[in-house]
């Protein structure tokens, strides 16, 4: 089987960093972590667990995840996060295309599956999207993006079958503090720009974006946790623009341009 390195870039994940390597060691001969100088012992847990890990001050996930495809000791690399997990199935998929002779492929495609609440959901589309993950680093390179970092690969890549599962929240209350901090980085930056929406958007907003959630992407197939995804999702670009509104408002009430 062609050798590959597997690649995780951390902060503060003691509490997934260990499922996340697990499900790593069937494919992959060498795991390394990229760490951000962590303050709850991820590191630790992660060097006890077999992989190499190297403490390195982030500067964007682009850049970041490049340095880690350079530092790997194997042409292949697979670069997940530390929220996710590959399925046996997806394991499976990726030993039987290492097996032998070299892949015919420069990259591999991730079919990823949001995890929400205790359920694998259906909704969204989610396993449809394209996320280049596996990849021949001579062939393929992060582009330098802080966020929505993606790999330009020349050459072909193909799908794999089986589940990349991500469990991007912990629980709802991570949920909602991420809710509250992306809303707010987000309400920054539409202030200086001076974009605010008017009450009438924001009243219209929330019911449209609900059943656009609910009944158009499908979240209907996924009971109570679609449920509640809808109304999050939906919700959120009302408090993005309400908080928008509430910075330009009380700048102008101050006189402040």
């Amino acid at each position: 089987m062609a050798a590959i390195s597997g690649v995780i870039v951390t902060k503060n994940e003691a509490d997934r960093i260990l499922a996340c390597i697990e499900s790593l060691r069937p494919v992959c001969k060498e795991i390394l972590v990229i760490d951000s100088f962590s303050t709850d012992g991820t590191q630790i847990l992660a060097s006890k667990a077999g992989a190499k890990v190297i403490e390195r001050a982030f500067n964007g996930f682009g850049e970041q995840k490049q340095f880690a495809v350079d530092e790997a000791n194997y042409d292949w690399v697979l670069v997940i996060d530390a929220d996710e997990v590959l399925s046996p199935e997806l394991q499976l998929s990726i030993q039987s295309h290492f097996q032998g002779i070299e892949p015919a492929y420069n990259g591999f495609y991730l079919p990823r599956t949001f995890v929400f609440m205790g359920r694998k959901m259906l909704g969204g589309g989610e396993e449809k999207k394209k996320y280049l993950r596996l990849f021949h680093k001579e062939y393929g390179r992060f582009t330098s993006s802080s966020v929505h970092e993606n790999v330009e690969l020349n050459g072909q890549a193909e799908w794999l079958t089986g589940s990349l599962f991500h469990f991007s929240y912990r629980n709802l209350h991570h949920y909602f503090q991420k809710f509250n901090q992306y809303t707010s980085l987000a309400a920054d930056e539409l202030s200086y720009k001076g974009k605010k929406k008017s009450g009438v958007y924001l009243y219209l907003r929330f019911g449209i974006g609900f059943w656009q959630y609910y009944l158009l992407k499908g979240f209907y197939k996924d009971g109570f946790p679609g449920f509640v995804w809808s109304i999050c999702s939906a919700f959120y670009p009302i408090v993005k623009y309400a908080k928008t509104r509430e910075i330009i408002e009380a700048k102008e009430f101050a006189g402040i341009k």
